[in-house]
């Protein structure tokens, strides 16, 4: 029996087609946030889907507060927006049936960015945990060639998820009695875009790296201005 978590981060639009992908699956756990229409739709599933709703912690965290309620022998966790090509599916099912072998099977992902795969950008070196035994010991990890596919629908949509994510990160620094500064707000959003565009050769992209990597460094500027909000509690 195999277990997903899926992470919605408001991911309304991605949902649908990502719980399609799961047809592998017997049991799927959705943690996070999604409006009540798109609830409604899940609660009119066959599928055999829980719904959890979580609006402040981390994907890290959220993803351990769905493996909790998973019963199945290996978990499978991804983003909603994430899609499994076919050679990774087959993949994930092959290793699913291979009882013998259990390891923790990681892959690199790639953005469809404004109409462009994005291939560098830190994606090259980057490895995700997807699937792996629900079992209390550590297994060893072990890398897969194929990639999962980050997908996009607007602008806006993405700009949104990221806005989303500053919140829940400030949310968290405030919980650990982090508070904003001045450095903070003028050189993580600085740091954050020489690394992403020069270090993770986001120029090797186009406009679309340097675009990316503007976002992600006014994602810095973000979360550094909802934690002073947090502690001012005008939101």
């Amino acid at each position: 029996m195999t277990s997903a978590v899926v992470i919605s981060i408001n991911d309304n639009s991605h949902i649908q087609k990502c719980i399609q992908q799961l047809d592998f699956v017997d049991q799927i756990v959705i943690v996070g946030t999604l409006n009540e229409t798109t609830q409604r739709q899940l609660e009119s599933s066959e599928k055999k889907i829980t719904y959890i709703h979580n609006h402040s912690d981390m994907p890290k965290s959220l993803l351990e507060i769905g493996s909790e309620r998973c019963i199945g022998d290996w978990i499978l966790g991804l983003e909603a927006d994430i899609l499994l090509s076919k050679d990774l599916k087959e993949k994930l099912v092959s290793q699913i049936q291979n009882k013998t072998k259990k390891s923790v099977y990681c892959i690199k992902l790639q953005l469809d960015f404004m109409g462009k795969l994005i291939a560098f950008s830190g994606y090259q070196n980057r490895w995700i945990p997807i699937l792996w035994p629900n079992e209390t010991p550590s297994h060893p990890q072990q890398k897969l060639k194929e990639k999962g596919l980050k997908s996009y629908s607007s602008f806006d949509e993405f700009n949104q998820r990221i806005t989303a994510l500053c919140k829940r990160e400030a949310f968290y620094l405030h919980k650990k009695n982090h508070r904003p500064n001045w450095f903070h707000l003028i050189w993580n959003p600085f740091w954050s875009l020489q690394k992403n565009f020069i270090l993770n050769l986001g120029f090797l992209d186009g406009k679309e790296g340097f675009a990316l990597a503007y976002i992600q460094a006014f994602a810095r500027v973000k979360t550094q201005l909802f934690l002073w909000l947090n502690y001012r509690t005008i939101e």
